[in-house]
């Protein structure tokens, strides 16, 4: 009963510390309608602020909290409103969740910048170690201030939104900004208001749950304590308060009585309760999506988004594959080492990467849970190749991977299907925390984990049969057939994977991987694996392409623009759904074990939830509707950055001066420099690969010439390289000094061909420039440059009178 009583009493603590948490997070969102996936990263840069003054400069307690969170924390929620979040207005859901993903890891980069992660930062508990004993159990007072601030919080909360002009504000903003606007209101001044408070309520989490557990300050492990809180506000439908504060107190007692031995459903004996207990916010988030009722079918917005895409040529997808081809062959003679290394990494991240263009960029579904996919492929692989001494892959490994994941990936999307954009965003992300916790964190997981697995796949087995019979239209009895073959092959699957003798599924903590031997050509030379990553990427994406032309491709752009219009005309939403996530599955599959092939093992921290994060946030800032994008992006992910932090580092050594100055740099380009990339999407949803397009298009209908200057150019420096007459670095520079410089060149040389290019703007007569644009036509007549803007924006030809 004594240890009833004490789980019971820990479950309120984090419960309240959840409810916090969780509240802000409403707030935020109810007002703003952009859900902060920052908000845990916040509430840790604010308790590491709260060290910095109470501890490190030794602040009294009362002081440190209100400079953290009265000056230090509603200033931040302020600034990023009016410089990030209000220029988020007509883009689309994707953009507006990989915004805050941009700042999660921008703050969690910047706490590790400024406070050094390999020295201690630890809290006391308010009011020490002083405690009481209620029914034999010891209380801290720390845990009651917790559960009384957070009782105060909430009637507070309610005082604020119903009693008070604000508040009042607040909720008249979310049930009809419009009318609230035409009635005098100023509707920007409640989302400003709201996100300062939901930041200062995230930092009062971060700071009230540190010393709870255990006192010591993480930049992840905080920021991920603060996320749980997520499933909390998902009970409230991000809406609630009151409905957020009773889920985020169910949260905390769930996971406290449930997983928490001996009380607990699991008996000591089984060392996963642990790693469970550790999922478990992340398991009920997945479980409160799929429960509570969804939004219908959307039509087409009233707003539309700011995202352009244009589709390329099929012959323009095979030139463009084969000079990319031919490209890092040339490449892959002049680089040294550990050059070929590096951009062997952006390649095979690249490939994992087109699984975003397919799934978020044609379909406009969301996932977080594409390094997951990865590394579910990665292990499969490991566990179907020899590790003998010398011994290479075939290509039957990588078929049994892409299969695996494709099944899971139709694991994960079936009890997804009504589920859409931040809804599936957060869904996807639970999932792939549970497969970081659960599976790929256990180390000596033996085979007591194949009856939970053939039990979960012969249930979704049969879920997708029942889904199937109940579909709708020409094609239901198809939909069910092919349901039921699905389950046959669930079912096949689950007995299969019970035959296995995979002693652990990290053994070591890492799975050693082989380079392929293929065609009778060995792939373990990096020059040739590097190769082979460019050919398999190349074939990929002249696929995509290919698919996205085709019938079935029209269908997932219909079902992006409207999923409501489909269903009206009798499209099977469910079976495009599903098979779309089934194939994009597969190809992180595939790129995952390229990926770990590359870096020689699979390992949990390279496939986690935050690698997920940051895939999917370079992919969409590179240009997640272009091919091209997912190529750019995983150049950013595994080059780009760590070739800056070298460039710096061999600045440290040419300079010595400066070696500080050149170190903080390197170290900031690594730290904050993706994130800041993401955070400037907002500016420009589509990507900046479109910008790159748009910029060369004009030479490539009128300065032919000039582009084939521009490759002579570069074919100079390129022999130059060869001959060692320049290094890498020289010719790095100057090649993106030729890239960026280029366009600019073309339009001195023939000002009409980029008049009125949005990304390479020629010099135009000052009367065109101030027009505005709702006004061509009306003020004057169009102009040339005027056509030629509508037509780089609408991707297209504009036909005009005169």
């Amino acid at each position: 009963m004594q240890t009833f009583l004490s789980i019971l009493i820990n479950g309120l603590v984090i419960g309240a510390v959840y409810a916090i948490a969780a509240s802000g997070l409403v707030v935020t969102y109810s007002t703003s309608g952009i859900f902060n996936f920052a908000h845990g990263a916040l509430g840790m840069f604010c308790a590491f602020m709260y060290w910095e003054v109470r501890v490190d400069q030794g602040w009294p307690a009362p002081l440190a909290l209100a400079f953290v969170l009265l000056i230090v924390a509603p200033l931040l929620g302020l600034v990023l409103y009016r410089v990030v979040i209000r220029g988020l207005q007509g883009t689309s859901e994707i953009v507006k969740l990989v915004i805050p993903i941009s700042l999660m890891l921008a703050f969690i980069g910047f706490a590790g910048w400024i406070w050094d992660q390999s020295k201690p930062h630890s809290l006391q508990p308010f009011f020490g170690l002083r405690k009481f004993t209620v029914f034999h159990v010891v209380v801290t007072y720390h845990n009651v201030t917790i559960i009384v601030v957070s009782i105060l919080l909430a009637v507070l909360l309610r005082l604020l939104l119903f009693k008070t002009r604000l508040g009042i504000s607040m909720r008249a903003v979310v049930d009809d900004r419009a009318l609230f606007q035409l009635n005098g209101g100023r509707p920007e001044v409640a989302p400003m208001f709201s996100w300062m408070l939901g930041v200062s309520l995230s930092a009062l989490a971060g700071i009230l749950i540190t010393p709870f557990n255990g006192g010591s300050l993480s930049t992840t492990l905080l920021t991920l304590l603060v996320i749980n809180a997520f499933a909390a506000a998902m009970v409230g439908r991000l809406r609630s308060v009151p409905w957020t504060y009773a889920g985020a107190i169910l949260l905390g007692l769930v996971t406290r009585l449930t997983f928490s031995p001996p009380v607990g459903i699991f008996p000591k004996r089984f060392d996963w309760a642990s790693n469970v207990r550790s999922a478990a916010p992340m398991i009920l988030l997945f479980v409160v999506l799929l429960v509570l009722p969804q939004d219908r079918l959307r039509g087409v917005s009233v707003t539309r988004t700011r995202e352009r895409f244009t589709m390329p040529t099929m012959p323009q997808s095979l030139v463009s594959a084969a000079l990319l081809i031919v490209a890092v062959v040339g490449l892959s003679r002049i680089m040294q080492p550990r050059d070929l290394l590096t951009l062997s990494e952006g390649i095979a991240a690249s490939v994992i990467m087109l699984s975003l263009v397919l799934l978020a960029g044609y379909a406009g579904e969301i996932s977080l849970a594409t390094m997951a996919f990865g590394a579910i492929g990665g292990t499969v692989f490991y566990h179907h190749v020899s590790h003998a001494v010398g011994a290479r892959a075939g290509w039957l490994p990588y078929l049994i991977a892409i299969v695996a994941t494709a099944v899971v990936g139709a694991v994960v999307a079936l009890p997804a299907l009504r589920l859409r954009g931040l809804y599936l965003g957060l869904a996807t992300a639970a999932f792939s925390v549970g497969v970081e916790q659960i599976v790929f964190k256990e180390l000596t997981a033996q085979r007591r984990i194949y009856p939970i697995v053939i039990t979960l796949l012969v249930v979704i087995g049969l879920g997708v049969t029942y889904v199937a019979f109940r579909s709708r239209g020409v094609r239901g009895a198809g939909t069910a057939f092919g349901g039921s073959g699905l389950a046959v092959v669930l079912a096949a699957t689950s007995g299969w994977l019970a035959r296995q003798r995979w002693s652990a599924i990290f053994p070591n903590a890492n799975l050693q991987v082989p380079r392929p031997r293929l065609f009778g050509i060995d792939f373990s030379p990096q020059t040739n694996y590097m190769i082979l990553l460019t050919v398999v990427f190349s074939v990929l994406g002249v696929g995509l392409v290919a698919l996205r032309r085709s019938s079935y491709g029209r269908r997932l752009t219909a079902m992006k623009d409207s999923p409501a219009a489909c269903a009206t005309l009798g499209m099977n939403i469910t079976l495009l759904k599903l098979s779309v996530f089934m194939i994009s599955a597969g190809i992180a599959g595939l790129g995952g074990c390229l990926l770990a092939q590359q870096s020689g093992a699979v390992t949990a921290d390279r496939f986690s939830l935050f690698e997920s994060l940051a895939v999917f946030m370079l992919v969409v800032v590179a240009g997640v509707g272009y091919v091209s994008g997912g190529f750019m992006g995983g150049l950013l992910y595994g080059a780009v950055f760590f070739v800056g932090q070298n460039i710096f580092d061999k600045l440290q050594h040419d300079v010595p001066s400066l070696h500080g100055e050149f170190h903080w740099l390197g170290d900031a380009i690594v730290r904050i420099g993706p994130a800041l990339v993401g955070v400037g999407l907002g500016r420009n949803p589509t990507g900046f690969v479109n910008d790159i397009f748009v910029g060369y298009r004009p030479m490539l209908d009128k300065m032919r010439a000039m582009l084939a200057a521009g490759c002579a150019v570069e074919v100079g420096l390129w022999v130059l390289a060869l001959r060692h007459s320049i290094g890498n670095w020289t010719f790095a520079l100057l090649t993106i000094a030729v890239i960026v410089l280029l366009p600019r060149i073309a339009a001195l040389v023939n000002p009409a061909a980029f008049a009125g290019n949005p990304v390479v703007r020629a010099r135009q007569p000052r009367g065109e420039r101030e027009t505005p644009l709702e006004l061509l036509g009306i003020d004057r007549p169009f102009s040339p440059a005027d056509v030629l803007m509508l037509d780089n924006a609408l991707g297209g030809k504009t036909h005009h009178g005169s």
